[in-house]
């Protein structure tokens, strides 16, 4: 439960105002590092990694300095719904047979959401 609600908490906090598939592309974004083997090796490792310097985490939302208080509560709920349906191997966006590749690249665009593998 608690891996589903770091999760929650970056999708609500990096893309409520996007469709639910941007929502969706930012949890796979999260799983994806957390399995990559470069990052933490769970979700909140991944969504709060390095939250104690400022501008430097993996989530502005985690460093901004910004209290973490949830305002919307529909669009909370919806977050907490995509985490557990992305946890459970639901796929939101067309499914791909080949595994992602860890390179310094843009990898990815859902809504104003730029996915960028590590340097």
């Amino acid at each position: 439960m608690r891996e589903q609600r770091c999760l929650a908490e970056a999708i609500y906090f990096e893309a409520r105002s996007e469709p639910e598939k941007g929502q969706a592309a930012v949890a796979q974004v999260v799983l994806n590092r957390v399995q990559s083997g470069l990052y933490p090796s769970t979700v909140c490792g991944v969504v709060f990694q390095n939250r104690q310097h400022y501008d430097a985490c993996q989530f502005s939302f985690a460093c901004d300095g910004h209290p973490l208080r949830v305002t919307e509560p529909e669009a909370w709920r919806t977050a907490m719904r995509i985490a557990a349906d992305v946890i459970d191997g639901e796929t939101y966006v067309a499914a791909s047979a080949t595994p992602p590749i860890i390179t310094p690249i843009t990898c990815g665009r859902a809504g104003r959401n730029i996915s960028r593998r590590p340097t």
